[in-house]
């Protein structure tokens, strides 16, 4: 027997009604199992059935964003009040786990990556139960309700129509009106929001909100609407908030059977992000601009991710003779203020910043004032999203966004009195953190410690940049003139890191690609090359013979990849990409091409994801859930991504 666990999510109305939204498969737990989720209700399905065994099928990755998040403990109440915290999947598996063990059935945990649009076919018997949480492209409930949203809101409009909010939607198959003549009163909040058809949609700009006062306005808006969008009350309750957000709720079921029964299996509050006050700005449409999202919307946008910037248009840097300029305003080969770091080496590929510390007496007396030149600068999309605000005592003030990495002052771990440098993001600060300043009046380097942090979300023109040798600059305040942040421009591109280290290279084997890696194990590489290699049976490894560690990798040639969002291997799309030159075929057949990602600088080889739909190679594809375009899994296919320059 089959079944797909699905989230529905509702708000409640100001009569206490609550209205369903959209319905989703593919969903992350959001919450710890362990607290919600009584197995024992499966017993409503196992008793009295042949049923001997359960088959879970679940995604073994999670998307996280970098939105202000919260902690869920044991000890807080059972609401989430971030949409950004996320549950482990792991969780549920370890209950399904328990469940099995404790009622002697067999259990099989089944993962397949987080965007994968197919699952592993397992064939149905009477004495089996088979549990999805992974989207299945071929399944109804899947690429129906949940995808597109008329076919979900028609289904329950006809099956009562006061279940959803009221709506609009201008199709002759699925379209229906039940809007009305009154315009609902939000007071000086949003009433009205035009939605996307087909799910995902880009949260930067959809649902569209907007202050609504007349039903000429209104139907001025149902004229305007896009062939693939629909119009939605949007409903505002005042006395439904958690911590002063606004809530919505999600209920997680079990859909299961020839009959599609329902079990309930959990559900669970959210809020949005930003507190609901009494300010709503709005443009000259009447619609709400996007600094205003996270407090209507607990999707305001696309799994953030950190992309490569260094800077925004109004970010002010040090020359070296203690002017200030805006770090859009260099050209290449201008030189900036820096400082040397004693401990910290220039050569970028001889160090992971994450992991980097060095000693904070070391820096304090023997850092060198000194200069770095600009050898990039390249302007990036417009970055959307949350910006750290962090105020330090005598009205110093920063910004930034979450993941600029800024020098920071900390106890060596396991000591008392000994004190390093790191560099650390700004979302991952604290209050009372203490932050190291460059003054350049005394051109000297003072502490100062973190006294306030908020943030705020929005649009801004971004810049990405390198400055060489030194890779740091100083970021000036934000109310100031005196002040630097020492700021580092780590680059948040792929990158190969030779990092000594031991790994245990168990799942390491040549798969007849020169070799492979699971996700323990150190990236090995070919034979001849001065690096560990694979050998032909798993847990064979072998290290450069001078330097032979049998099972274990040492100094590994490992990827990295910070942050994620310019690591473009996996974006396979040909709407990624343009200049698009066919160069050869793999061995099992699979077109290769060099290319550009479109906006960005750099010649990549790879494959057209579009190609692979309908061959063999399908289950290397996945969706991207920020816009809908393909991915792909390059290690389930004989082609090897390479960036070229």
């Amino acid at each position: 027997m089959r079944g797909v666990i699905i989230g529905t999510d509702f708000v409640r109305d100001t009569d206490g009604a609550f209205k369903a939204i959209e319905t989703n498969t593919n969903i992350h737990t959001a919450v710890n199992c362990q607290y919600y989720f009584d197995v024992n209700i499966l017993d409503q399905i196992i008793s009295g059935t042949q049923i001997n065994e359960i088959n879970y099928i679940y995604k073994t990755t999670l998307m996280v964003g970098y939105a202000p998040e919260i902690e869920l403990t044991p000890e807080s109440e059972k609401t989430i009040t971030n949409p950004n915290v996320t549950g482990s999947l792991s969780g549920l598996d370890m209950l399904l786990q328990y469940y099995c063990d404790s009622k002697g059935l067999t259990y099989n945990s089944i993962g397949v990556e987080e965007n994968s649009i197919t699952i592993p076919q397992i064939e149905d018997s009477d004495n089996k139960l088979i549990i999805r949480i992974a989207y299945d492209v071929t399944a109804l409930i899947d690429d129906t309700y949940a995808r597109d949203n008329w076919e979900f809101l028609k289904l329950m409009y006809d099956t009562n129509p006061s279940s959803i909010p009221k709506t609009y939607i201008n199709d002759s198959e699925l379209g229906f009106d039940s809007l009305g003549n009154v315009i609902r009163d939000n007071g000086i909040h949003p009433n009205y929001c035009v939605k996307k058809r087909i799910t995902p949609a880009d949260n930067h700009i959809h649902p569209k909100l907007y202050k609504i006062n007349t039903i000429v306005e209104l139907d001025t808006l149902k004229s305007e609407l896009a062939d693939d969008e629909y119009i939605q009350e949007y409903i505002l309750n005042p006395t439904d908030l958690l911590d002063d957000k606004l809530t919505h709720y999600r209920s997680v079921d079990f859909i299961y059977g020839p009959n599609l029964d329902v079990l309930n299996l959990w559900s669970v509050q959210f809020s949005n992000t930003l507190d609901l006050d009494n300010v709503c700005d709005l443009d000259d449409e009447n619609k709400i601009p996007i600094w205003e999202r996270p407090k209507y919307f607990y999707k305001y946008n696309n799994n953030e991710k950190a992309p490569k910037i260094s800077g925004d248009g109004s970010t002010k840097v040090f020359l070296p003779d203690n002017s200030l300029t805006l770090l859009s305003n260099l050209n290449e080969n201008d030189s900036v203020k820096s400082i040397i770091i004693p401990d910290l080496p220039l050569d970028e590929s001889q160090v992971d910043l994450r992991k980097w510390s060095g000693s904070f007496t070391n820096l304090i007396n023997n850092f060198e004032v000194s200069s770095s030149q600009l050898t990039n600068l390249t302007k990036r999309e417009d970055y959307v999203g949350f910006f750290w605000n962090i105020e330090c005592g005598d009205n110093i003030k920063f910004s930034d966004v979450s993941h600029a990495k800024i020098l920071k002052k900390e106890l060596e771990s396991g000591s008392q009195t000994n004190y390093i440098t790191r560099f650390v993001q700004y979302n991952l600060l604290e209050p009372n953190d203490t932050l190291i300043l460059f003054d350049s009046q005394t051109q000297s380097l003072i502490e100062k410690n973190i006294q306030t942090i908020t943030y705020t979300y929005d649009k801004v023109e971004v810049y990405a940049v390198d400055f060489e040798e030194i890779d740091l600059f100083l970021t000036c305040e934000e109310n100031g003139t005196r002040y630097g942040l020492i700021t580092h421009n780590i680059n948040y591109d792929c990158s190969q890191i030779n990092t000594p280290s031991h790994v245990d290279c168990a799942l390491c084997f040549d798969d007849s690609r020169g070799c492979h890696s699971g996700p323990q194990c150190c990236r090995c590489h070919p034979q001849g090359s001065n690096y560990p290699v694979c050998g032909t049976q798993a847990g064979e490894c072998y290290g450069p013979p001078e330097d032979n560690e049998g099972l274990m990798c040492q100094n590994a040639y490992e990827m990295t990849c910070e942050g994620g969002a310019y690591c473009n291997g996996s974006k396979s799309d040909i709407a990624y990409k343009e200049n698009i030159v066919f160069i050869g075929k793999s061995d099992s057949g699979i077109n290769i091409y060099q290319f550009n990602y479109k906006g960005e600088n750099g010649i990549y080889e790879g494959v057209i994801g579009n190609e692979l739909i309908g061959t063999a190679f399908e289950h290397a594809l996945m969706i991207n859930p920020e816009d809908g375009l393909l991915l792909v899994d390059y290690y389930k296919i004989d082609v090897q991504f390479k960036k070229i320059n």
